[in-house]
């Protein structure tokens, strides 16, 4: 995929019906089909149907942690062949938060590929992420990976950032054998753009996909009704997350409620990539190996429930990993080989849970038990690790309330070598040529965004010019608005508000570019990997 300067929310997700060929198991053959439907939005080249397809007939569970204090679900999509999707069960009031959680975001720059990677992954404009280094793709946990698509004006929310999300939980490079082993984006929320009904599935428009004219005319809304989805969806708002009071342990998760034991606590659907070393390519390996459960021949399992990644790890566990009974998980694939699975599988086709292994007070941490293979990696790493003394300021220590310095100032009194200031326009198009640099230099007033489009249309902007009225600043700034623009060419808007300016590390200067950043992977219970997929000895 190129990019470009211009926005593009998210690459839309791979939505086509395929017939499988036919597979050779064990002494018979077995014709599978299949939708190759993933949990994303409307296929394009159909029609949307007057109302959504009957839905399954139900399939009760008694060990789903459901209960009266549940709003969000997981549960089969509304929209015909889209897979997973987020239902509430709650009416939700405009400019409510629509999600049960603040998720995270674990980019890869230099993204490997042909993987799942790239089409079930935001893009690098989306979260301040296109700073982060050469094409950078974010896989997100929860809200933002399970959430469909629908045309504008139909969807139920829009995402939205509790600021710029570039946190260090506490982890500092000079202080923390752990900085660098976590993601610093941490921040991705949702709020409602009308009044939700509960019942109804959440959705957002993607920005980029491309809608029929059937699509866009017609009215209906996804949804099923709240017996339904208590039934036979599963809870997704059993997790609180917070910082960590200990700096050491960076983020953590909690048990909202009361919990009983043998009861799921979250669902965690999965995206498989068949050989780690996809991500090893560069020094560190990429965060994402932080973030995934390998099986012992390298293949790695990346869980996308909400939460899910931010369950620190113990010896002493009160949650644990089990494949999951629900009827989107496909239960029998884990009985083919793994040649055979792989060409079967599409990201949320297996599902794990995490269960309670014992009773859990409301409030109570979470733990999980990464491994022995995990721990002792850690240890080593604990016993070797130096804090890096290196000249770095972490944007967030910036004081954004004082003026910014002009080009000029800074001859004087640079800004940290690891910093480059970044500013939200609405002004990427330039003499109707969209996002492209022109060959001379341009001035255009600042204009302010859609608060739908951002951060998505952030730029590197330098300063050049602060003006002072009424006790605030303005500032008349240059922006980068294409990789191929020219350095001398910059094009100039005047009048740009304090804070709408930011300060973000320049590319590779992030904690997770760190070369000695600890990097191991979760490692998937012996006891839960299948038979056919175990190393031969």
């Amino acid at each position: 995929m190129v990019m470009t300067a211009r926005p593009r929310p998210r690459q839309a997700k791979r939505l086509r019906q395929l017939l499988l060929a036919v597979a050779g198991v064990v002494a018979g053959v077995v014709l599978f089909v299949r939708v190759f439907a993933g949990n994303g939005s409307i296929q394009e080249d159909r029609a949307l149907p007057k109302k959504p397809q009957t839905p399954p007939t139900p399939r009760l569970r008694t060990t789903q942690s459901s209960h009266d204090k549940c709003r969000f679900y997981l549960a089969e999509s509304a929209i015909p062949m889209s897979g997973l999707a987020l239902f509430t069960v709650v009416d939700i009031d405009e400019g409510e938060t629509s999600q049960a959680n603040i998720d995270i975001c674990v980019y890869v720059a230099d993204t490997p590929k042909r993987t799942h990677f790239t089409t079930h992954s935001w893009s690098r404009d989306t979260f301040f992420a296109e700073f982060e280094g050469e094409n950078p793709r974010g896989a997100c946990e929860g809200f933002g990976t399970l959430v469909n698509s629908m045309p504008p004006g139909r969807q139920t929310s829009r995402l939205t950032l509790l600021g710029v999300p570039h946190h260090n939980a506490g982890l500092r490079r000079d202080q923390h054998a752990g900085a660098g082993a976590i993601s610093h984006y941490y921040g991705l929320s949702s709020v409602a753009t009308r009044k939700v009904l509960a019942g109804s599935e959440v959705t957002i428009d993607y920005g980029d996909w491309h809608y029929s004219d059937s699509e866009l005319q017609a009215t209906w809304l996804p949804e099923r009704s709240v017996d339904y989805i208590r039934q036979n969806g599963l809870c997704v708002d059993n997790i609180h997350v917070a910082t960590a009071t200990d700096p050491s342990m960076g983020r953590r998760a909690f048990s909202k409620y009361k919990l009983k034991a043998g009861s799921a606590v979250t669902p965690a659907p999965l995206q498989v990539f068949p050989d780690r070393t996809l991500f090893e390519a560069q020094t560190p390996s990429a965060l994402f190996i932080n973030y995934v459960l390998e099986v012992d021949d390298g293949m790695i399992l990346f869980p996308y429930g909400p939460g899910v990644n931010l369950i620190n790890h113990s010896q002493k566990p009160n949650v644990a990993w089990r494949w999951s009974e629900h009827h989107m998980h496909h239960a029998n694939w884990l009985e083919l080989s793994k040649e055979q699975f792989l060409q079967f599988d599409y990201p949320g086709g297996i599902m794990l849970e995490v269960v309670a292994l014992r009773d859990i007070k409301a409030g109570e941490e979470l733990f999980l038990d990464y491994g022995q293979a995990w721990q002792e990696a850690w240890d080593h790493h604990v016993r070797n690790w130096k804090p890096d003394l290196a000249p770095y300021t972490y944007p967030q220590d910036m004081d954004r309330t004082l003026p910014f310095r002009t080009l000029e100032e800074q001859e004087n009194d640079p800004y940290p070598s690891n910093l480059q200031t970044v500013c939200w326009t609405d002004n990427s198009r330039r003499h109707g040529k969209d996002d492209k640099a022109e060959a001379k230099s341009t001035q255009m007033p600042w204009k302010s965004p859609d608060p739908d489009n951002w951060p998505e249309r952030t730029y590197e902007c330098k300063i050049l010019k602060r003006k002072e009225k009424a006790g605030s600043h303005k500032y008349d700034v240059g922006l980068i608005l294409s990789e191929d623009q020219e350095a001398d060419d910059l094009h100039i808007d005047t009048g740009v508000p304090q804070d709408v300016i930011y300060f973000v590390d320049r590319m590779y200067k992030a904690d997770m570019h760190l070369p000695k950043s600890f990097r191991h992977a979760m490692v998937l219970p012996d006891e839960l990997v299948p038979m056919t997929w175990r190393r031969s000895t």
